[in-house]
């Protein structure tokens, strides 16, 4: 009986870490009580409430977490739109506050969840490959520290990289419909509020007292996979919905998605777009072909009303500062960008042949001549993700993070043509989406350790595990 007693206390499969439904809130609310006493009692003493009053509000949040495990996904969800604004250098007050959310959830969770309740997480070979990644990884850390980089930075980088793991516990609480429209929303409102910070870095950047074209080419370039991603699922709602009202709301959206994209002049970023629209036509069945070929003229139109009311008298400087952006693709060496990329792809392949096998470790630092600047430049990242694969980590490792990433992109297209649902066909093309501007962006930038990129990631894997699971189920 006893044993029974305590097992039954234990196991529970509605909360994170299983605890008995009726007894563990009171339990748990009796040992926060009492930690926050001791914890407000300590601030006074020591002065410093700032301090005490975060703690007691994480412990609050802690318990929280574990009691409602999706509470603690749209929580995570909801404080990216803060994530992805922060400087990626130095290690700041603010990195520790989202380790403590982010890092300090996630990690507990997948061990709890792999060595105690003994899920079955791992579902496929994609998944097998993904945990084994990550956990070789970790002697990544020996390499860089003989190579002289500083433990707290590569513990930092790795951090950030291993984010995607939250593929882990969304694809598992959010294979409901009811849940899954709610992660959408929230979703939704976090790229909304991400696209305005966007506009707002734009205008102080680059909008304010506009003269010369080069002026309005300046503009803050980040969050693009973030852009581009959301830009296509808003034409995919638009495209399945029925009802105008919602049309016109995904309308909206995607129009502010598209903005966002183009105020960052990432080129790159702006032709991933096309060919994903290209991609549609050539898919979708004739009626929705018609659909994005009208909605096309009309977003052309609704953007270049809003640079010429934006603009007013500078249409045209910003008109031609598009044209050059867009024509300079063609320029090849000549484009001073190309250039500087040359260089820099030299020194790093020289590297990638000197430690072929295990990489020189993240966050290692390596110089190149950048002709832009006309001077040596010392950095620690390179304009080709898997250039940095190769460097940072070797060229076996590597081939661990290519193999799932082309796994779950080609699985995320497969399932759109087996899911039956409206719903699922569309999650499983904005996967497809999502992964496929991170394979093609990785060859002209690093996407796979900054913050939105490794997000796009997560999201866009367990969006291919849940249109999966939901396709079986109806087979079966």
């Amino acid at each position: 009986m006893a044993q029974n007693y305590i097992t039954n206390f234990i196991l529970n499969e509605n909360s994170i870490f299983s605890f008995n439904k009726n007894i563990s809130p009171y339990i748990a609310t009796v040992i926060l009580a009492l930690i926050s006493l001791l914890i407000l009692y300590l601030g006074i003493i020591k002065e410093i409430g700032l301090v005490i009053l975060g703690i007691i509000v994480g412990s609050a949040l802690f318990y929280f977490f574990i009691k409602y495990p999706r509470f603690w996904i749209y929580t995570i969800t909801f404080s990216l739109f803060i994530f992805f604004r922060q400087s990626d250098v130095g290690v700041s007050v603010f990195d520790i506050i989202t380790g403590s959310l982010y890092i300090g959830t996630l990690y507990p969770w997948l061990v709890w969840q792999i060595a105690f309740k003994r899920t079955k997480l791992v579902e496929n070979t994609g998944d097998w490959i993904l945990l084994a990644f990550y956990i070789l990884l970790i002697g990544n850390s020996i390499i860089s520290v003989i190579n002289g980089v500083d433990i707290l930075d590569w513990i930092r980088e790795y951090s950030i990289t291993s984010l995607v793991l939250f593929y882990f516990p969304i694809k598992q609480y959010f294979s409901e419909e009811k849940y899954l429209k709610r992660l959408l929303l929230l979703l939704a409102i976090v790229c909304v509020i991400t696209d305005f910070e966007q506009f707002y870095d734009y205008y102080n950047i680059g909008m304010s007292n506009v003269v010369y074209v080069y002026q309005v080419l300046i503009s803050a370039r980040i969050n693009q996979p973030l852009f581009a991603t959301s830009a296509a699922i808003g034409i995919l709602f638009i495209l399945y919905e029925k009802k105008f009202s919602r049309q016109l709301l995904y309308i909206i959206f995607t129009l502010i998605n598209v903005l966002a994209l183009i105020s960052s002049f990432a080129r790159t970023f702006w032709i991933i777009l096309l060919i994903e629209i290209i991609i549609f036509l050539i898919i979708m069945p004739r009626r929705k072909k018609i659909k994005i070929a009208i909605y096309s003229l009309i977003f052309l139109g609704t953007i270049t009303f809003t640079i010429m009311l934006a603009f007013k008298g500078n249409t045209f400087i910003i008109l031609k500062a598009f044209e050059n952006r867009l024509t300079s693709s063609t320029a090849g060496r000549k484009d001073p960008s190309v250039q500087a990329r040359l260089y820099e792809y030299e020194v790093v392949l020289k590297n990638i042949a000197e430690y072929p096998l295990g990489g020189s470790g993240f966050y290692d630092t390596f110089k190149f001549f950048n002709p832009i600047l006309h001077m040596t430049t010392n950095t620690t990242t390179t304009h080709n993700g898997y250039f940095f694969l190769f460097y940072r980590l070797g060229i076996p490792l590597s081939l661990f993070y290519i193999f799932f990433l082309v796994y779950f992109t080609m699985k995320s297209f497969i399932n759109y043509f087996r899911c039956q649902d409206n719903l699922y066909k569309i999650i499983s093309l904005a996967a497809f989406c999502g992964l496929f501007v991170m394979v093609i962006s990785d060859f002209s930038s690093t996407q796979f350790d900054v913050r939105d990129g490794v997000f796009v990631l997560a999201f866009s894997f367990a969006f291919t595990s849940i249109a999966e699971k939901n396709s079986l189920k109806l087979k079966k």
